[in-house]
This record gives structure tokens, sequence and C-alpha cells, in this order.
């Protein structure tokens, strides 16, 4: 739907909601930012976990609008919807949705349409490197979706009130296709469009009256269909068609070999692009003084990894978290990994047509967030998964693909309250990157960048906050880069069409 469509639309949809609601405003939201700086880049910290919106660019600026509606908690049917629109000085769109999605809840389960960011992974999303997960991370733009889906824990058994579940199926799309087509990608490299996404999620929370507690989330996703398109000097010279018909909506949900129709690489192994990972995450509780946590988030491309067969690999962390406005609210120290993989090799007899006396397979060479039909696990050139991998839309030769997915990286994340209206927030990473098994850096590559911002937020201004940031890059995975950010929010409740209530 074309913007100058999609606004009026979802007006008169909320018009029409709310005056049918009297528990549940309209809210809205508003929000300015800019950065402004020097280098070949913003500073990483400035743009990063930010859902894909802020421009690359040191000197770039956007302006942020949107409404929603949440769920009615006390009503056993309800809904919510909202719209997220999004102007920034470098994209030649008018507007882009950033989020336009209805949901539809009976009970505890319900219906997602649409695009919305997600906040279901174990992170902590303003604090973690990794924000939401390396599987999802909060990186990248959303991606339309329509889910079936269990938002909150529920208790699983009567009998057994200290175990609780959620869990979630989706099927969506991959939209990327006019960012992809840009000429410097069409030159000597391949692209992947017009692909559909497949999502399957569960969690699962141990928590009894015993100060600890634990919660472990898996999740297997794969890209399948669309078409693969390679250039040399500029010209298509192949335009694969990977079919996408209803078998093979069904063949994703529980992984079988490609047919005929799927790439050779699908029909030797698994029809699409599977990517996954598993997280789990222990809490103690001590009362008034807050909770520690520790975790991992385990990445996987393949069973290797899925059974921890690579090594150290992951986010590993440990959290603080205070209770109430402390002078030290929070606390985020982490290491991440993805340098193993499972191995150098991954070797198969029956890949190759030459005759072998070797009968054993060889696992690794997982090749993180890439894949050789597609792409690889990234929106508009954001990395879906860890930003920690660098993404490609940092890449100078117009590739798509992950150049540099072999990571040591350790991370700090503070935040903290110095009155009731103030806050401030750090971030520290430093990153060694070795590029890929089969394409090795020669020298590893090092890079440290760090943030501290400050938030205002008058208690005499409902809904107004302000916040100013200053951060900087060295080294050589992003360059040389320091910046500025200020940005202005105001939110608030919409009672344009509300009935007045007797």
């Amino acid at each position: 739907m074309k913007i100058h469509r999609l606004i009026p639309a979802l007006i008169v949809f909320a018009a029409f909601c709310n005056t049918t609601a009297q528990t549940q405003h309209i809210t809205y939201n508003t929000e300015f930012s800019t950065n402004v700086g020097s280098g070949g880049y913003a500073p990483f910290w400035l743009i990063t976990n930010k859902d894909g919106i802020p421009d690359m660019q040191p000197n770039s600026a956007y302006l942020r609008a949107g409404i929603f509606q949440k769920s009615d908690t006390v009503k056993r049917f309800s809904y919510q919807y909202g719209v997220d629109l999004v102007k920034t000085t470098h994209t030649s769109a008018i507007l882009f949705p950033e989020q336009f999605y209805v949901n539809l809840q009976y009970h505890h389960v319900a219906l997602h349409i649409g695009s919305q960011i997600r906040n279901d992974g174990l992170q902590n999303r303003l604090l973690s490197s990794c924000g939401g997960g390396t599987l999802w991370s909060g990186n990248a733009r959303p991606l339309p979706e329509v889910a079936f889906v269990i938002p909150d824990f529920i208790t699983v058994f009567h009998r057994m009130p200290w175990l609780k579940a959620k869990a979630e199926i989706s099927y969506g799309w991959l939209v990327d296709n006019g960012y992809q087509l840009q000429p410097a990608h069409t030159q000597n490299e391949f692209v992947s469009v017009n692909g559909f996404l497949h999502r399957k999620m569960v969690a699962l929370q141990f928590k009894g009256k015993s100060p600890w507690s634990f919660t472990a989330l898996g999740e297997v996703d794969v890209e399948f269909g669309g078409n693969q398109i390679t250039y040399a000097n500029g010209q298509i010279v192949s335009n694969f068609h990977n079919a996408a018909d209803l078998k093979h909506f069904l063949m994703v949900m529980i992984p079988f070999k490609g047919d005929k129709s799927a790439p050779g690489v699908d029909q030797a192994w698994f029809y699409g692009n599977y990517v996954g990972d598993w997280q789990g995450r222990l809490t103690y509780d001590m009362g008034n003084k807050g909770q520690l946590h520790a975790y991992l988030d385990n990445y996987f491309e393949d069973s290797s990894g899925l059974w921890k067969l690579n090594g150290l690999d992951g986010l590993w962390g440990i959290e603080y978290d205070a209770v109430g406005k402390k002078l030290i609210s929070g606390v985020v120290v982490e290491y991440y990994q993805s340098t193993n993989q499972s191995g150098p090799i991954m070797f198969r007899p029956a890949d190759y047509n030459y005759k072998t006396n070797l009968k054993y397979w060889t696992y690794g060479d997982d090749n993180y967030y890439n894949h050789s039909f597609y792409i690889g696990w990234s929106n508009y050139g954001r990395a879906i998964g860890s930003p920690i991998v660098t993404s490609p839309i940092y890449n100078q030769d117009g590739n798509l693909t992950f150049e540099d997915n072999r990571v040591r990286a350790y991370h700090i994340g503070l935040m903290g309250y110095l009155s009731n209206d103030w806050s401030d927030r750090l971030l520290a990473t430093y990153r060694e990157g070795f590029g890929t098994m089969s394409t090795p850096f020669i020298n590893p590559q090092q890079g440290f960048s760090g943030m501290l911002e400050v938030n205002y937020t008058p208690h005499q201004l409902k809904g107004f906050s302000v916040s100013a940031a200053a951060a900087f890059d060295r080294g050589a995975l992003t360059g040389n880069n320091w910046g500025c950010n200020l940005t202005l929010k105001q939110n608030g409740i919409l009672d344009w069409f509300r009935k007045t209530e007797k």
C-alpha cells in the first residue's frame, strides 16, 4: 500500500476502533533525532540496535511519528494496532513505514499481522551488545509477517504453576528488493530477492517460590523461495527461481530436502536457509536489592551448532538489575565469540563427484549469517542478528554477504539515574575481526566503540524527553569516527474521537 493511501486509512480505522473501546486510549509517539560528526560513518553506537532507522552517514537526521493502541488486558477478546512512519535525510522515499500492524487476541492466543518491532529476546535491549539476541537483535528494520502467538508466559499445567511457556509461529516476507538492486550491489555479486521467511519460537520459564529462576528460549527460522540473480560487470548472467508454492510453505515447518526446483545445495541438504538460536538465562532475585542474571545465547546454522559443537561461540553475559532509580541501576558485562563455527572444514563425501575412500563427515565452516543462495541474515544491509558481526552495509565492494563473521568482542553497558529526571547510559565495546573461514584477514582487524548518553525527562512536561550523546569509533573495523546525537521525543494520548463517558 502506498504511503499517501496508508495514512488516511489508518486514521479512519483508529477513529472507528476508539469509538468502540472505552478502556483503551490511542497513544502517539513523535521523535526527532540528528547526528553530527565526522568520519566515514556515524559512530557505531549512535546507529546500532535502533531498528535500522538512523542513516549510516556521519551527518544525518530523521523524523518519526506513530499512533498505537495496545491490547485491553481486561477483556477476553482485544485488539491492538499501530503505524510508525519515518523520514530520514538520506532516503529517497517521502516516508517509510517502520511499523504497520494489527493484532487480534483472544484470551492467551493472538494473531499478529504486519510489520512490528520484536521485544521477545532475553537480553537487555538498552545495555546488551546484541539487543534482543544473536538471531534477532533489534539492529535491522522489522519484517512483515503473519504470526500466531502466545505473547505472554502462561501456566502449562495447573499442577505445575512454576512452569510457564510462550510460543510463536509465523510466515513473512523479505522486503529489501529495492536496496539489493541498487547499482552498487549489482556489478559482480549476487542478490536474492522476493524471498519468504518462516519462524518458530518457544520459551519456557521455570519460576517458583525460590529466589532462583531460569528461562530458556529456542527459535528456528528459515528463508525460502525467491530469486538469486548473479551479475558480472553489471550484467545479469543467471537468474535462478527457487519455487515457493503451498507445498514449500509446508515443507519448511519440518526440514525436508529440496525438490528438483530447488538450488543444488537445498537438494543435498534442506530446502531453505536455516538459522536459529537457543538462549538460557539464570536469575537470582535479591528482593529490594535487585536481580542478578547470567545468560548464554547460542546462534547456530545447523545441527553442529545446535548441539554446541561450536565451542565457546555465542554471547555470554552477566547482568545486574537494581530496583528503582539508583545511581547505578543496570550493569551488563558480555563476551561474544563467533570464531569457532564448529571447525574450519565442512566435508561430506556425497557432495563430491570423484571417488574417495573417506566415509565420514566433517562438520564445520558454519559460515555464520551467510548462505550460498541467500545474501545472508540481513535486512537493508543491517545485520538482523548480532551487530557485533560487521553488517554488509559497511562493505566497500558492494558485496551483500558478511565478510567478517569470525569475531571476538568484550562489551560493557551501564545505566543509572542522577535524579528522578536525569539518567545516563554508557556503552563500550572492543572487537577483533578475523574475516571468514574461507577468506580470513591476513591481519586481524580491531575496533573500539564507545558512547555516553544523558537523558532528561522533566516531570513537569508529561511525555517529553530529550537526550544527548557523544560517541566515537577507533580502529580498522568501522574506521575512525566521532559524533554527537540530539534526540527529542514527545509521547501522549489522542482523545480526538473518544466518547465522553457518563
